[in-house]
Order: structure tokens, then sequence, then C-alpha cells
């Protein structure tokens, strides 16, 4: 277990739900020096009471949030268990690359002007040149028809006010062309996929559950290694259960794992063990002693001399040894 990896887990911001327990129980059985763990993702669905579609969808969640990285895995050209590597020190960005670009309509306002007017501006041609009358030209012919009829002093107004106005329609283009800009930019949205609810367990699967997880977390724990685990290891955890009964399986499962006794190390404490010999299990877990070799050894040399006292009295003929 890293528990530089586990603490890096445990700190990160609120995760969608279900993503937090499956990056801690990465963190703790990956290796101290690499980070890296090697779990199916069927014993990651058991271990953490999800499915194996929403494990799934989960890795590939915090494999696109850049928290951990997975490599394909085989052994004798079989694929196994994938190669997770925990990538400890990073932290929570937004992930855009699920992000939608909104296909709604754009509704733009117009402002009174016409579209070939606009394209001209667009295309940076001046309006007044093209799709509007040039204001001096109209000037001239007023100034034209007017004659000698109308005072410098008017002409001049006039001119000013069309100036005026043209100014005024160039920067409602303007205006228009920043509004177009505008809505044509793609609107990015964060989406965050939420993992489906997982279904739930009957009471006894749950039991049964953590009775395995506490015996495998033992397990590993010793040995460093993970425990087999199938149908017939699934079989005797239901039966280990059922015959000692749910408060106690979990902790007998721990505590088995924690015995001296030589035959279960040469055995590497294994599952089957655990059912067969539950009555001796349970018997020193409620005394709150082991029984050791020694043990063993002095109750048979106590034997050997009671024996040897029983025999030396019947040759006696008082009955007595001496």
């Amino acid at each position: 277990m890293s528990k530089q990896a586990v603490d890096w887990a445990e700190a990160l911001p609120t995760l969608p739900t279900g993503v937090k327990p499956l990056l801690v129980h990465l963190a703790r059985f990956a290796r101290k020096d690499t980070h890296t763990c090697y779990r199916p993702q069927d014993l990651i669905a058991e271990s953490i009471d999800q499915s194996l579609s929403t494990v799934k969808r989960n890795v590939k969640w915090l494999r696109e949030a850049g928290l951990i990285s997975t490599k394909p895995s085989y052994k004798e050209g079989v694929r196994v268990a994938d190669e997770i590597t925990l990538i400890v020190g990073a932290t929570l960005s937004v992930n855009l690359t699920c992000s939608q670009v909104s296909n709604r309509p754009v509704k733009i306002a117009t402002l009174g002007v016409k579209n070939d007017e606009l394209r001209c501006q667009k295309q940076g041609d001046q309006v007044s040149n093209t799709a509007t009358p040039s204001i001096y030209k109209l000037t001239n012919q007023q100034n034209k028809h007017c004659g000698g009829a109308i005072a410098s002093t008017d002409l001049q107004e006039k001119n000013n006010f069309l100036q005026q106005e043209n100014d005024d329609l160039k920067a409602q283009i303007e205006a228009l062309k920043n509004q177009l800009a505008e809505q044509q930019k793609p609107q990015v949205v964060a989406v965050v996929e939420q993992p489906k609810p997982v279904k739930g367990k009957t009471e006894q699967q749950q039991v049964n559950a953590d009775t395995w997880q506490a015996y495998a977390n033992a397990y590993f724990k010793r040995y460093q290694v993970e425990p087999l685990r199938n149908a017939k290891t699934n079989t005797i955890i239901s039966n280990f259960v059922k015959a000692v009964g749910a408060d106690l399986a979990p902790v007998l499962a721990r505590y088995y794992i924690n015995l001296n006794t030589p035959h279960y190390l040469q055995k590497t404490h294994a599952i089957g063990l655990l059912l067969t010999d539950v009555e001796p299990i349970r018997t020193q877990y409620l005394s709150g002693r082991q029984i050791t070799r020694q043990d063993v050894q002095r109750v048979e040399r106590m034997q050997t001399a009671q024996n040897a006292i029983d025999e030396l009295c019947a040759q006696s003929p008082n009955g007595e040894p001496w």
C-alpha cells in the first residue's frame, strides 16, 4: 500500500459519486515506488460495491481527468488485469473533453441595415461608397436643385446632419458585426458524467462482501499479494458467514490471517482452512489466547507423565505408585 497515494486520493476535492471510493481503493493497492497496481475490474467492483459497468465508466473518467493512466497487461499471450498507475500529485481540473457545442439557433436582431450593406462592410468596403449613396454626392445634388435660393448656412447644416446620419449608420454596422462575431463563437459547456446508481445488495451478500474484504486486506498486508478469488472461494465465504454469524465473520477472517500456527503458515493461510478450522479459530479468538507449538508440546509432556503414573498405579498392589 502506498500511503502517499492514499493521502493524495483522499485529499482531492469532491468527485462524482462513486469515483473517490474507486481512486482510494486503487491507492490502497498501489506500489510504494511506482504507484502502480494490477487490480481486475470485477474484483474492484466487488470490493467497493459497484457494478462492473460503473467501475469501467469511473476508470475512464479518472483517466480523462488526468488522475490515472492505464496500460494493457498480458501474461503468456492472454490479457490479464490492466496496469493502473496513479498520477500522484495531479490536481483536478474541469474536463472540457466531454464538452458539447450548443446547436440551438441564434436569433440575430437586425438594425435596419440591408444584408448587402453588411456584407460589403464586413469585406472592408466603405458603406458610403457601395451600399448607400454618397452623402457628399447627395449634398451636391441638393445644392444644384436649390441653386441660389438656399443660403450657404442652410447647406452647411444639412451637410452636417447627413454626415451625422452617416456616422450613426457606420456605428450601427460595426455594432452588428461585433454582435454576429460574438454569437458565432461556439458555446462550450463543461459536462461531468454522473455514474449510474448501483443496485443494492441483499444483507447476506453485503456480509459476504465485508468478510471477503477483511480477509483480502489482511492477506495482502501479510503476504503482499492478493488472494485468489473464484466461485469456490465465494462458496467458502458464504458457508463461513452462516457458521459464525454476520457479526463475527469479518472479525474472525481478519484474526485468522494473524494466527502463527505452523500449519497455517505452511499453507499461507488458505481460505479453505478458515472454514474447516472455524471452531478452533473461534475458540482462540473468544478466549483471547493463541495455541502455539509450545502449548501443544507442554500438554503432550503432561499427558506422557500422567500415563506413566497410571501405569505404575496399575502395577502396584495397593494401587499407589509408591
